[in-house]
């Protein structure tokens, strides 16, 4: 099978910049090649968006940013990608914090991946 994990990311455009470099470096190292970039889901940015405002604050809208990354891989890679990316997002996570105690340099992410089979 073939899969395409998908990474949704948003917060201040500085943090997103370092989640985003930090991402692509373990990407390489996992699977020997870059990350692609371009919205799978616009509504999925739209959702972080709003967890992320009403998480940290209102006042920084206008310093933020919010992208997409994918990686085309086999399915067996999955789980080693996910392992590579799992210390990343836990250092720069909103989850699970109280709103008004979220660090401005966090940001709300996302993680979806899509599996496809051919059939002929």
């Amino acid at each position: 099978m073939v899969a395409v994990m998908v990474v949704s990311l948003f917060g201040l455009s500085g943090a997103v910049h370092e989640v985003v470099s930090a991402l692509c470096a373990a990407g390489l190292d996992v699977l020997d090649e870059g990350a692609g970039a371009g919205s799978d889901d616009r509504s999925m940015l739209g959702d972080l968006a709003a967890e992320w405002t009403s998480a940290v604050s209102p006042a920084h809208v206008g310093e933020t940013d919010g992208t997409q990354l994918w990686w085309a891989l086999d399915d067996d890679d999955i789980g080693p990608l996910r392992a590579a990316f799992e210390p990343i997002l836990a250092a720069h996570t909103v989850c699970g914090r109280e709103p008004g105690t979220v660090p401005a340099d966090c940001v709300a992410w996302s993680v979806a991946c899509h599996l496809y089979t051919g059939e002929h």
